[in-house]
């Protein structure tokens, strides 16, 4: 009879919650990213910033979740194991900056439309600072395969 190596009837160890900072609360992240997160097992959004600070605030209020105002200063933002990127292209920069070297993964989408960086160019940012990144993007998709 062949040795198991586990238990499938185990239960799986309890890992701690990943917590997600999200940046930016337009339309999409209200009414897409956020029912979606907010619905998943084993995530905690930690917080909810925005330029916009009322922007910031209903959309936190509706889902009981921390918000901030983003001054301009993204280093003053909470370290939280994710950072979903749901900003303008143009305004990532200083944040794949600061989370790349916090170590925090991100999600963004349309990584191509920024005409600051190449593909190649960002991939080599993230791989040579050991950072994590994932884009749902198109063009991303078609450039892999």
């Amino acid at each position: 009879m062949p040795r198991q190596l586990c238990d499938a009837r185990a239960p799986l160890p309890l890992l701690p919650d990943l917590t997600v900072g999200v940046i930016g609360a337009g339309e999409i992240t209200t009414k897409i990213h956020l029912p979606a997160m907010t619905a998943m097992n084993g995530v905690r959004i930690a917080y909810i910033a925005d330029v916009n600070l009322n922007a910031a605030r209903q959309a936190g209020a509706s889902y009981g979740i921390d918000s901030l105002g983003l001054d301009g200063d993204p280093s003053s933002l909470p370290s939280t194991d994710v950072a979903l990127l749901a900003i303008p292209v143009g305004a990532r920069a200083p944040f794949y900056e600061l989370f790349a070297g916090r170590g925090t993964a991100v999600f963004a989408e349309s990584l191509l439309q920024c005409p600051a960086m190449t593909p190649i160019g960002f991939a080599a940012f993230f791989l040579t600072t050991g950072s994590r990144a994932a884009f749902n993007d198109d063009h991303l998709r078609r450039l892999m395969w």
